[in-house]
């Protein structure tokens, strides 16, 4: 009786045991169900699928000038320096004008005594004096009404390529000695006599000189290149410095020729650059060559793009990716969501807090989103769907949606 019982005990602590890791195997699992797997989801949406043309480029100012003084000379005072910011008309440099200065004096006195002259001849002259009498006068009016109304034919005749230049400028030529005649060219006449005609033109060369003494910017930019200082002599073929406008840049990229016929001018361009971590800036295209380079088998196409930090510089390479074809109203979801199982596509729609197993046909696509054509069940635009955490889920699992 005694062994019967320990027996009997020994057997009840074994099938406890069994019992306890059972309730245990039991309670965890019910725990694995109950805990919520985290997600992060996309919702599905309806829209333009944008396919894009990736090429290389470079980067170019919207404008460079060379600037080259018009007078030789001497720099006398320098305002810039290297990557100053100037706007238009703002003096760079000024060259010495002390020689200037004394040729436009004598130009102006010249002209003064041009002007005297001219003033005696003009009183000197008395049209009431003229003789024109007689078959003279009749002679002369006839001759001077015959040019003006051959100069009004021709001014038409010219206009409409009728008559050639040549023709035109003999014209010409007989309508002024018409005007001389009439007394309408008097005072020209007296002037060219005078002298007082040269000695205007000089004097207004001579002021002209002394302006071009001072060199302003012709438009908004940035010093660069510079290579002058005060002292320096410089010519008319001397690049004293370079102005750059970085305010707008273009970028010119080569397209394959099997892809320039999707470009055209105004598509949306991205642009990354690796200086800046790949930071993405947009721009458009501005213009598309029509010739392809029979070397690279590429095209030209120019793309602009507003730079108002100037963070984008000339020269700088570029990766471009050019809106190409554009797919309108389609069913989209973000392309992670898409995994292959039994090489079939499927994604997880959460419906109520549980992931529902979903097989997809897809169609077009981009480097984003997916296109879904069919779905097993019936994915809805504004529904989310899993795009990470969903390696590992199974169908109506419980998930917990994060950010």
């Amino acid at each position: 009786i005694i062994i019967l019982s320990g027996i009997y005990l020994r057997i009840k602590q074994e099938i406890d045991k069994k019992n306890e890791a059972t309730e245990s195997v039991v309670s965890d699992s019910k725990r694995m169900i109950d805990v919520a797997i985290p997600v992060q989801v996309e919702k599905a949406f309806r829209g333009k699928l944008v396919k894009t043309i990736t090429a290389r480029g470079i980067v170019f100012a919207l404008r460079e000038l060379t600037i080259y003084p018009k007078l030789n000379g001497i720099i006398e005072e320098c305002y810039v320096y290297e990557g100053k910011k100037v706007k238009k008309g703002d003096v760079l440099f000024k060259l010495n004008d002390e020689e200037i200065k004394l040729d436009l004096k004598t130009a102006n006195s010249e002209l003064l005594k041009a002007q005297v002259e001219y003033i005696i001849r003009r009183g000197e002259v008395n049209t009431s004096n003229i003789n024109r009498q007689g078959n003279k006068i009749t002679q002369v009016d006839s001759f001077i009404k015959k040019w003006k109304n051959e100069k009004l034919k021709a001014d038409k005749l010219f206009k409409n390529g009728k008559i050639s230049k040549r023709r035109y400028e003999k014209v010409l030529r007989n309508y002024n000695v018409a005007l001389g005649l009439s007394g309408e060219k008097r005072d020209e006449i007296i002037a060219y006599q005078s002298g007082l005609t040269g000695a205007e033109v000089n004097a207004e060369r001579a002021l002209l000189k002394l302006k071009n003494t001072i060199v302003k910017a012709p438009f908004s930019g940035k010093i660069a290149n510079l290579k002058i200082d005060k002292g320096y002599r410089v010519t008319t073929s001397t690049g004293c410095l370079k102005l750059v406008d970085m305010s707008k840049v273009k970028i010119k990229a080569g397209i394959l020729e099997s892809e320039v016929g999707y470009i055209e001018s105004g598509r949306k361009v991205y642009i990354i650059l690796s200086a800046y971590n790949n930071k993405i800036f947009e721009g458009k295209v501005v213009t598309v060559n029509p010739v392809i380079d029979p070397k690279t088998k590429t095209c030209q196409v120019m793309i602009l793009a507003d730079n108002p930090e100037e963070k984008i510089k000339p020269g700088m390479h570029a990766i471009v990716k050019i809106e190409s074809q554009i797919f309108e109203n389609r069913l989209l979801v973000d392309k992670n969501a898409i995994l292959i199982r039994d090489q079939r596509k499927l994604l997880f729609i959460i419906r109520n807090g549980l992931a529902k197993w979903c097989y997809v046909e897809t169609g077009l696509e981009n480097e984003k989103y997916v296109e879904v054509l069919s779905s097993t069940l019936g994915l809805k635009e504004g529904e989310p769907v899993a795009v990470a955490g969903h390696y590992t889920l199974a169908h109506d699992v419980r998930v917990k949606i994060i950010k």
